[in-house]
């Protein structure tokens, strides 16, 4: 049961379904969202030229991870960011994939 569900059930009893996922696994999203972390890295790192502790930082406060999870997902992942160096990737590119994101 998802945390806090039995206090809005017992102030909305009727309102409310219990709804669950059939595949309540944690970190459902992961891929999408290390694939879109390390996308925003080659973009602050590769087309910004911004230095690698401070793409870190910014990074950090974007997807509220610590620098040091977010090394290692470059670590374990840098066969795609070698593919998006490939593919040289533009800004126009990037903004296709993720539209929601501002790439300035």
């Amino acid at each position: 049961m998802i945390r806090g569900n039995q206090i809005i059930q017992s102030i909305f009893p009727s309102e409310i379904e219990e709804n669950r996922p059939e595949d309540n696994r944690k970190g459902i999203y992961a891929v999408e969202r290390n694939e879109c972390l390390l996308t925003r890295f080659y973009f602050y790192y590769y087309i910004k030229k911004r230095r690698f502790d401070t793409t870190l930082s910014d990074l950090a406060k974007e997807f509220y991870i610590s620098t040091r999870t977010i090394t290692n997902y470059i670590a374990d992942n840098g066969e795609m960011l070698k593919k998006l160096v490939a593919q040289d990737c533009s800004i126009k590119d990037l903004r296709k994939k993720y539209p929601h994101l501002i790439w300035n």
